[in-house]
């Protein structure tokens, strides 16, 4: 889909450089401006959406899920200036916690 908009945005911009070379430019000003301003918005969300499936690749990478990143990240936030070595225990822990609990919510006989 993302490539789909791309694609689509490339043609657009083609097609108007071929308007604008041939004088036909003024005929299509109301509707290349509709245009352009769905495009900034697709553009913007297409953005949003590829950071999103990079950040899930990346997390895919490392073997964690979304919810110890955030749970990573939030005592990362707490711990805040302390040593190296202790902020990566806490952040290890927070690991192993959030794992404990996603286990226990798919194993609700385990408890």
């Amino acid at each position: 889909m993302i490539a789909l908009t791309f694609l689509s945005m490339l043609f657009f911009l083609v097609s108007m450089g071929l308007l604008w070379g041939e004088q036909g430019f003024t005929a299509f000003v109301a509707e290349m401006a509709i245009v352009w301003a769905s495009s900034i918005i697709v553009l913007i969300f297409s953005i949003l959406i590829l950071n999103l499936i990079l950040l899930h690749v990346y997390l895919g990478y490392l073997g964690i899920t979304t919810y110890e990143f955030i749970m990573s990240n939030k005592v990362k936030k707490q711990v805040g200036k302390g040593s190296d070595s202790n902020q990566q225990e806490m952040t290890q822990e927070a690991i192993m916690d959030a794992n404990k609990k996603s286990e226990d919510n798919l194993n609700p006989s385990a408890q």
